[in-house]
This record gives structure tokens, C-alpha cells and sequence, in this order.
């Protein structure tokens, strides 16, 4: 009897001991979740836009690290800083990750183009979006927007004035590449492309800066990992080599994006922290917002963004700021072209695709018939496309808005 009363107090007590753990577990969880509430509370006046503009106060370049290229949303923002009279008559230099260097005397004939008709501006458009990558195809909808808004601000300004923008991806012109021999030389460049676009920014960068007799200023557009200012892989990325090059004049910022649940065997995509920032921006009404990581709750989280190798890195030590431009749910993706695949193109496409397709199998002898009616839809006309895993990423954000209002 006694050793049963005896199981009984133990039990009872080990009971209350894990519902005391648990507690201070969740009472710490909703503090954590507290501080950055109240730290986007506070910096709720400091929009995207201002906070990347402020930069260029005590930085020549600014990288902005691109979501998804195919998110359009993002550009809205990047529309937004560069039609602001402080970038216009300060900085007025872009350069992009999209678009192979050859394409610049194509994309300056069209930006710096005055009063053109609807047909020619179209025309123009579409041939800069078919050469516009080292892909044979390319059917991210977000350069040609991007483009053609620099040519509506530039229809504006004064020749002085106008937005300048460079091209920065390796050298493909398709028209070269004939054979399967003429893809092999060319796209060997490929294995060192985050050297080449940090050369090929470096490269423009001392011409202006020559041509202008002084520092000039720069908004530069790299996608994930070209944007960090550190070493994860093999290669350096180009934001690294350019952190070396530039050393006290440059600043990198990420936008809020999602990250890979690596776990997973199907690539499930997750937010930041477990849904944990998006969640401290949603019960703010999720607000436009930029701040340094430096000195923040944000900064000091480990560095989950890429989840592939093990690391200590936390936020602070890849970026230097972070730009919060609506949530994932209002994310809008783009895929396709007007006409992409018309007048003959079609043929060109497959042909493009057949070369690399060889290349990566080492196969010579590969050919392809035709593209599919989903193919040639997904090319040639435009295309809206949910978020993938959006219910899994808007779960676990409200579920820590649950955790936050539980307090």
C-alpha cells in the first residue's frame, strides 16, 4: 500500500514538473515572439523604400538579395526606389543579375529609346526577353516588367538623368552557339558564373567611375545566395567577391522570402524562423518595413536561409539590413511572355532547348520534336502562379500569431 501511495506521489509530482516545463517553455516562446513584435512596432515608420534609399547615405552599392524571380510584387518596390528623386539624382545606376552581358547594346537601344509606338516598343521588348538568359528560354515575367518600367521613368527625364541599366549574367548569345561543340565551349562558363558577374559588375563600375572622374552609386538586383557577402559553397558568391572589392561601400539587404525545409524529401518551402518574423509582422498589420540587422532580435537568428551545410552564421554576419515588402500570401508570380513563342521563335526555342539538353546528358544524338501545348503556354502568355506550399507557410506564420496572442 505504502509503495503504491509512494508511485503515486512520484507520478504527481512528475506531473507537475513537466506542466511547470512546459509553461516556462511557452512563457519564453511568447517572449521571444514579444520582441519582435515590439521591435517592428518601433521601426514601423522606416519603410522599405526609405530604409534602402538611406543606405546609398553611407554606401556607394546596395545589393538588394531577390526573392523568387518569378514574384513581380518585389518589383513594385524596386520600381518605387528608383523613381524617387533621391535615386535619380544621386545613384541612377541598376545592375542585375538577369540579362547576359551581351544583351547591353540591345537593352540601352530600348531604355534610352524616346516616344516609341506601341508596336516597336513591343517588338524591342520581346527581343530582349528572348536573349535575355544563359537558359535557351526564359519565362520569369519579372525582367521584361522591370525593363519596361525603366523605359517609361527614363520617357521623363532629361538625357542626364535617365536610369542607366547593366546587364551582369556570363556572355551567351545563342546566335554563336550552332552546334552541340559551340554549347560545350560556351556554357563551360556556367561553373564560375558568380566570378564572372562580380567581373562583370567591377568591370562597369570602373568605367563609370572613370568616365564620371569620381565614386559613382549603384542599386544592385542579385537572387539568393549571389547576393550573400560570404562563402557558402565551393565558389564564393558574387556578393562576396564584391564585399572584398568594395570593402566599407557596400551594403546587402534580403528581402523577406521563404526558406527550404530541408527534411523534407519534396523541397517543402517554410518561412524564416519557423514563421516566427513573418508572424511579429503580421500582428503589426504587416507593414512596409527596413532596418540594419546589426543590433536587432532578427540579426542575431541563425542563418536558416540556407539550410544546406552547417554553419554558425547567423543573419547579421551574411546581411547587412532586411526589407520587409508584403507577405508571401500577397506574393504575385509571373511566368510568360505575350507572343513569346510567336513568329517563328518556336522553332528557335526548341532549338535552344535541344542543345542543352545534349550538354546535359553528354548526348549528341537528342532531339526534340516539339514543345508541348503546356510548355508553349507556360512561354507564351502570361501566367499567375500560387506560392508553392502557401498553406503550410500561412499555418505555421498564424500559429505563431497564436502563440503571441496566448500570452
Amino acid at each position: 500500500m505504502i509503495n503504491q501511495r509512494a508511485l503515486i506521489l512520484v507520478l504527481v509530482v512528475v506531473f507537475i514538473s513537466s506542466c511547470k516545463n512546459h509553461q516556462k517553455e511557452s512563457t519564453t516562446e511568447q517572449a521571444e515572439i514579444a520582441e519582435y513584435v515590439d521591435f517592428v512596432k518601433e521601426h514601423k515608420n522606416n519603410s522599405a523604400k526609405e530604409y534602402i534609399l538611406n543606405l546609398f547615405d553611407n554606401h556607394d552599392f546596395v545589393i538588394i538579395c531577390e526573392r523568387d524571380h518569378r514574384d513581380i510584387t518585389q518589383y513594385d518596390l524596386y520600381k518605387e526606389i528608383i523613381s524617387d528623386p533621391y535615386f535619380i539624382n544621386n545613384v541612377g545606376n541598376v545592375f542585375m543579375e538577369i540579362g547576359v552581358k551581351n544583351s547591353q547594346d540591345r537593352i540601352n537601344d530600348f531604355i534610352f529609346s524616346e516616344n516609341l509606338d506601341s508596336l516597336t516598343k513591343y517588338t524591342k521588348l520581346r527581343e530582349i526577353h528572348r536573349n535575355a538568359s544563359y537558359y535557351p528560354v526564359w519565362e520569369k515575367y519579372n525582367y521584361s516588367y522591370f525593363i519596361e518600367s525603366i523605359y517609361e521613368l527614363n520617357q521623363k527625364l532629361d538625357t542626364a538623368h535617365k536610369i542607366k541599366v547593366f546587364p551582369s549574367d556570363i556572355h551567351m548569345d545563342w546566335n554563336e552557339i550552332r552546334s552541340y561543340d559551340d554549347m560545350i565551349e560556351n556554357y563551360s562558363r556556367k561553373a564560375i558564373r558568380d566570378s564572372l558577374i562580380a567581373e562583370n559588375i567591377i568591370k562597369d563600375i570602373t568605367a563609370l567611375e572613370k568616365q564620371e572622374e569620381g565614386k559613382i552609386k549603384a542599386l544592385l538586383i542579385l537572387n539568393y545566395h549571389h547576393a550573400f557577402n560570404n562563402q557558402f559553397t565551393l565558389e564564393p558568391s558574387s556578393g562576396n567577391f564584391l564585399f572584398k572589392a568594395y570593402k566599407g561601400r557596400i551594403a546587402n539587404v534580403l528581402m523577406n522570402y521563404t526558406t527550404e525545409l530541408v527534411e523534407s524529401t519534396n523541397g517543402t518551402e517554410v518561412p524564416f524562423q519557423n514563421g516566427k518574423w513573418d508572424a511579429a509582422f503580421l500582428v503589426n498589420g504587416n507593414p512596409s518595413v527596413g532596418f540594419d540587422f546589426k543590433n536587432s532580435p532578427f540579426g542575431k537568428d541563425s542563418f536558416d536561409f540556407y539550410p544546406y551545410e552547417p554553419h554558425n552564421y547567423t543573419y547579421s554576419d551574411i546581411f547587412t539590413g532586411y526589407a520587409f515588402y508584403k507577405p508571401v500570401s500577397e506574393f504575385n508570380l509571373v511566368l510568360g511572355f505575350p507572343g513569346y513563342l510567336e513568329d517563328g521563335f518556336s522553332e528557335e526555342a526548341k532549338r535552344r532547348i535541344e542543345l542543352l539538353a545534349q550538354w546535359r546528358s553528354k548526348d549528341s544524338t537528342i532531339h526534340i520534336d516539339k514543345l508541348s501545348q503546356r510548355e508553349y503556354d507556360r512561354f507564351n502568355k502570361l501566367n499567375y502562379i500560387q506560392v508553392e506550399d502557401l498553406d503550410t507557410i500561412q499555418y505555421m506564420i498564424n500559429n505563431k500569431k497564436s502563440e503571441y496572442l496566448r500570452k
